[in-house]
């Protein structure tokens, strides 16, 4: 990946953390090896932004939910992919009280109005 991509994303991460402490969003970070060689002080942002910031890896399977995070995080395997189906299928079922779902820091460019459209109807549901 090419480091000027590698910084965009890395700024997103942090945009999008700024946008979910203005918008009282409690979310937790998942973050990768990777990710954490690359931008050692990521997690300490993060953690200094109030955020819980878990492990992230992939299992590899070809069914929905190769996600895992250490500690665990119970995610149900199509909230996994919860952003691309809200943005790219339409679906726009909100969750259920609790229920945890992801949206992809590296989705972000396209997914940013669907995510504020999220939040705004997860606000006025009383789901945030």
């Amino acid at each position: 990946m090419p480091r000027w991509l590698l910084f965009e994303k890395y700024n997103q991460a942090l945009a999008l953390a700024m946008l979910d402490r203005i918008l009282g969003v409690n979310a937790i970070f998942g973050i990768t090896r990777e990710v954490e060689e690359c931008f050692p002080d990521i997690r300490g942002r993060l953690k200094d932004m109030g955020f819980e910031v878990r492990q992230h890896y992939h299992v590899k399977q070809k069914t929905l939910g190769r996600g895992r995070w250490v500690p665990p995080l119970d995610v149900k395997p199509e909230n996994m992919i919860y952003d691309r189906l809200y943005a790219l299928r339409g679906k726009r079922e909100l969750p259920k009280e609790g229920e945890a779902v992801v949206w992809h820091v590296d989705h972000l460019n396209y997914n940013l109005l669907y995510y504020l459209e999220f939040v705004k109807r997860c606000k006025s549901a009383r789901l945030l």
